[in-house]
């Protein structure tokens, strides 16, 4: 069973459900889909047991809901878990992505389109955190595929915690990828970039559209294929 969950407050359970139907037009497997949301009440009243909701802990309600997706191997049982922003559209079926060899990490995803490195994002963000600057990558966490187990055998959510901690005054403090790369050091898996696409890119071998850094306002829709 793949087992995919997604991190939102009630404002976007639409483009999410929308993104779970586009998984689930290309899927030849049977899927589990999560939510981890602060507004778990509102969004249980609307779409009922269709999918597994989980409340916030209340030892976490201090984060942001982007920083939420941390949480997912702490949250969800299992083995292994592939967490989806909503604003994704996917285009092949998810257990080509499910079944890749991680070889050792704890985690899985792609390069960042826009921002090419730990170095750049730190002068894109205006600060400083760890040795974030140093790294030769950075990732972008809209598509991400865990080895849950060495996850929490290595604690990297509380790793997470500490990292977003450093930036928590900073305009920014809501972000969560400088902080879960600082947490990870740069030692994650290169996915194929097929698995988080940006349309601005000239690429078109797609398995997962991403159409990040736009507003909820222009989040693509059904009727975008």
């Amino acid at each position: 069973m793949i087992e995919i969950y997604y991190c939102i407050d009630y404002k976007f359970l639409d483009l999410t459900l929308e993104s779970i139907d586009y998984v689930q037009r290309v899927s030849t497997n049977n899927i589990n889909f999560s939510i981890i949301s602060p507004d778990r009440e509102a969004i249980y009243q609307k779409i009922g047991s269709e999918h597994v909701v989980y409340d916030v802990p209340e030892r976490f309600k201090h984060l942001s809901v982007p920083q939420l997706r941390v949480l997912g191997p702490e949250i969800i049982p299992g083995d292994r878990l592939i967490y989806l922003d909503s604003d994704t559209v996917t285009t092949r079926c998810v257990s080509k992505l499910w079944n890749v060899d991680l070889k050792d990490h704890v985690v899985g995803g792609c390069q960042h389109a826009c921002i090419m490195s730990g170095g750049e994002a730190t002068a894109f963000y205006g600060f400083d955190i760890g040795y974030l600057k140093h790294y030769e990558r950075y990732l972008n966490t809209g598509v991400l595929l865990f080895d849950c187990n060495k996850w929490r055998h290595q604690e990297i959510t509380q790793k997470c915690l500490n990292s977003f901690q450093e930036y928590d005054e900073h305009r920014q403090k809501f972000n969560d990828e400088p902080g879960i790369n600082a947490a990870l050091n740069d030692q994650w898996f290169t996915l194929d970039p097929c698995w988080n696409h940006f349309p601005e890119k000239g690429y078109t071998r797609t398995g997962i559209i991403h159409y990040y850094g736009q507003s909820i306002y222009h989040k693509p829709r059904h009727s975008l294929f």
